[in-house]
């Protein structure tokens, strides 16, 4: 069986067509991924870093109440212990979102990968049906001439 050159050649460029797109995808989503990885160690080093500058900062107010039987400045270390605690877990939280999002953009890319390489497969297969390629039909005749 013999195919024209036109086929061979249409069939070879939609398989680089498709190969190139599914190559393109895979380093977006592996750079989408290490894009997740760093957003959430700088969440975890944020917060590590609001909690030491915390602890210092708690521990100087309590070195400055100590012994002065302030029930108001008690009440207001309680509350700025409560809210250093807040700030690290919304800087956590800050990290998943952004890790979460990282996974989300490379999934999508990978997608548009499987995408590009089935986009090409059917653009192959209509040039054949219709161009006069390997799925066209001789005129007159129920037959495919291949």
């Amino acid at each position: 069986m013999c195919f024209p050159v036109n086929v061979l050649t249409s069939l070879g460029g939609a398989v680089l067509q498709g190969a190139g797109a599914l190559a393109d995808a895979r380093y977006q989503a592996t750079a989408a991924k290490h894009q997740g990885r760093q957003a959430k160690l700088a969440a975890q080093r944020e917060a590590q870093e609001l909690d030491r500058e915390g602890t210092q900062q708690l521990g100087a107010l309590r070195a400055a109440l100590a012994g002065s039987g302030n029930l108001s400045a008690l009440e207001f270390l309680g509350d700025r212990a409560s809210a250093l605690g807040q700030e690290i877990a919304w800087a956590k939280y800050g990290g998943d979102v952004a890790r979460a999002e990282a996974r989300a953009s490379a999934a999508r890319a990978r997608q548009q990968g499987v995408r590009g390489l089935l986009g090409a497969g059917t653009q192959l297969l209509a040039g054949f049906n219709g161009g006069g390629g390997l799925g066209a039909r001789k005129a007159g005749s129920d037959t495919l001439k291949l």
